[in-house]
């Protein structure tokens, strides 16, 4: 979509500027802040389904959100330790997530949204593990229509 200017406010105080807005696979993003090189972003996202990979990512920067209304399940894999867990987050939770670990959000509430920072881009590549091993997310297959995706019920 094009830019789009306008502002949030809450209680009469301005809260961001919001500089342009991206429908980017399973949820909505709304931009923040400009990008400042060497500090990050700052992004409102709507959340309206689950990952639409059945493989963990990872970002090519450390980042964190806050969990505004609604929650979401994500499955985390740490390549340096192998450790799979799983774990849910509901409004009000902080989410940090490593530069190194990889994810995958399996099941969304209704409605949820997040405030989601990122940090300096560190110029690594950001993909998929998979049973080959990386895959950077340009090289990966497109996914296919009518994948089954995990709704909160």
């Amino acid at each position: 979509m094009g830019a789009m200017l306008f502002t949030l406010l809450f209680a009469g105080y301005v809260l961001a500027v919001v500089l342009s807005y991206q429908r980017k696979g399973p949820l909505d993003r709304w931009y923040l802040m400009p990008r400042i090189p060497g500090v990050g972003r700052v992004f409102l996202h709507r959340m309206r389904e689950p990952d639409d990979r059945p493989e963990v990512h990872n970002h090519p920067w450390p980042c964190f959100s806050i969990v505004l209304w609604g929650g979401y399940r994500e499955m985390r894999w740490s390549r340096e330790d192998g450790y799979t867990r799983i774990r849910r987050y509901r409004a009000g939770s902080i989410v940090r997530l490593p530069l190194h670990t990889f994810h995958r959000i399996f099941q969304v509430e209704p409605n949820t949204w997040t405030l989601f920072f990122h940090g300096r881009n560190t110029g690594r590549s950001w993909g998929f593990a998979t049973a080959r091993g990386f895959v950077r997310h340009d090289l990966m297959p497109a996914v296919k229509k009518g994948v089954r995706r995990g709704k909160a019920s």
